[in-house]
């Protein structure tokens, strides 16, 4: 999968919407292309060279010190030393945005949460997951991702929530599941759409 960066660095903006900044407590780096070979690397404000050139996409350091790049293959989280924290999960070709200070993760099939430091907050452990919302993601067990087009359609398997510390808040039992929204979410039981609260209990719509 080739990465171009003029179009990739689009897509990625939302990812540090919230991260953009020099890291406060640390030298700042920035981003660099080397111009034979068009590869992308950062050096600090003296010019030094702190991370060789290796990339095709290099976005900025968020305040919090991590930065994601891609190698043409496929994009990674990395530390300020150029070490890959994680394998962000991907929407649009671009890392899946942080929602309520978490975003989805990639490890050995499995989907997790990590951190706006790239502290890994929940391990990986399900087959897929939906973003954080009002303090609760849906997740499925036994389901299957699969490509249609340029997006996945998730199949099968029941729905759940956990909260931000990675808990089952609410037992998978659901064919299928949304995100909160006014502290209310959609579920499906035996083929109706039903409307449940925080708890899990449901409630008229």
């Amino acid at each position: 999968m080739q990465m171009r960066r003029s179009g990739a660095a689009v897509l990625f903006l939302a990812f540090f919407s919230v991260l953009t900044g020099p890291a406060s407590a640390a030298e700042a780096l920035f981003p660099f292309e080397e111009p034979v070979t068009h590869l992308w690397g950062y050096r600090n404000e003296r010019g030094t060279v702190v991370i060789q050139p290796q990339f095709s996409v290099a976005e900025r350091f968020s305040d919090k010190g991590i930065a994601a790049v891609a190698d043409g293959y496929s994009w990674k989280i990395i530390n300020r030393k150029g070490k890959t924290i994680v394998q962000p999960y991907l929407v649009d070709n671009s890392p899946d945005p942080f929602r309520q200070g978490l975003a989805r993760f990639r490890e050995t099939g499995k989907v997790g949460f990590f951190d706006e430091h790239g502290k890994v907050v929940i391990p990986p452990q399900f087959a897929f997951a939906l973003p954080f919302s009002e303090d609760r993601a849906a997740f499925c067990q036994g389901c299957l991702e699969r490509p249609e087009g340029e997006h996945h359609v998730v199949e099968g398997g029941l729905w759940g929530f956990i909260d931000r510390k990675g808990r089952i808040v609410i037992t998978p039992i659901y064919d299928k599941a949304e995100s909160f929204q006014d502290r209310k979410a959609r579920v499906m039981r035996n083929g109706h759409w039903i409307v449940i609260d925080r708890q899990g209990h449901w409630i008229d719509q």
